[in-house]
Order: C-alpha cells, then structure tokens, then sequence
C-alpha cells in the first residue's frame, strides 16, 4: 500500500457515511479491542444479517451481539444478490457486496477473492487493515504493530507484504 493509496484511503474515510461489514473484520477488530473504532470512523455500520449469523454460529466470535450494540449499527435482512456467479463467497460476503452494490455504500472486506468480487462491480473496498491505517492517522490508535501482532497470534492470516506495507505508510517500520 503506497503513500498514495493511502492518502486517497483517508480521503474515502472522510467521506463514508456508512460502511456495509463482513464477520471477519468484525473478529478482528474484536480480538485486539477495537471494534469500538467502527463507530469512531462511520456515521452508520450496517451489518447484514446473514453477517450477523456468522458472528453468531462462529466459535471464533462468542459476542455477535456486540456488533449490532454498537451505537450507529444497523442489522440488515438479507439482500437479493445479484452476484449469483461468484461461487466462492461465503454468505456473508455476498451480502456485504449485494448490499454495497444496491446502496452504493463502502464495504469491509479482508478476503482476497470477496474484494475482487466487489472492486469488479464498482463497490469501494476497504480491509482492517486499511480501517486500522486511517485510526491510527486520526489518533484513534497510537501503534499498529502491536495490534497486528495480536491478530496474527490469533489466527488472523494477513499476507507478510500487506502488513510490511501498512506499517510503512503509518511510519512504524
């Protein structure tokens, strides 16, 4: 991610009303004491339900109900998807995209192939990552190495040179 990228990452974030989530942010963002800052960074967070069941019926997330209680949360029924072709999504990324599409609001997604998807039918796209870069430059994180190391010691894959990159454009390398 180059300072570019970034720079138009915070230029996007300034803009979002409202941000469509998938689960696996929502884990993560949970494992290292920050899924606070979906309320901090968005005016609304819109959690489809088929996202909501995730979060509920996973072994990796025992407090789906923390998404929801968030102040400026939105539990959404599910969207009629017009992604039928992407095969590989699971149920809740194709909701988050389904819902982005028809809403024209940014999605949180970390799975490589549900970005695709989404970058392929016009949706802006951001990843945890991204979300914790434009935290820390509003000062609402001091450091993202040591969360990222708790996320990976969790289970989180994040792709060596992805984080390499992240901790270049927040100054931590």
């Amino acid at each position: 991610m180059g300072r570019g990228r970034t720079r138009e990452r915070a230029q996007l974030l300034a803009k979002i009303r409202s941000l469509v989530v998938d689960a696996g942010p929502c884990i993560a963002l949970a494992s290292i004491g920050q899924l606070g800052l979906l309320e901090e960074l968005c005016e609304e967070v819109i959690v489809p339900h088929a996202v909501f069941q995730e979060l509920a019926d996973g072994a990796k997330f025992d407090n789906a109900h923390l998404v929801v209680q968030l102040a400026n949360a939105r539990l959404m029924p599910p969207e009629i998807s017009t992604l039928a072709e992407w095969r590989n999504l699971g149920a809740g990324e194709l909701h988050v995209i389904a819902y982005a599409e028809i809403h024209r609001v940014v999605a949180l997604l970390d799975d490589a192939y549900a970005r695709k998807a989404a970058r392929r039918n016009g949706i802006e796209v951001l990843g945890t990552l991204s979300l914790l870069l434009i935290a820390k430059a509003q000062g609402h994180v001091e450091a993202l190495a040591p969360l990222i190391a708790v996320m990976r010691a969790g289970g989180y894959r994040l792709a060596d040179g992805l984080v390499l990159d992240v901790l270049r454009a927040a100054g931590e390398t």
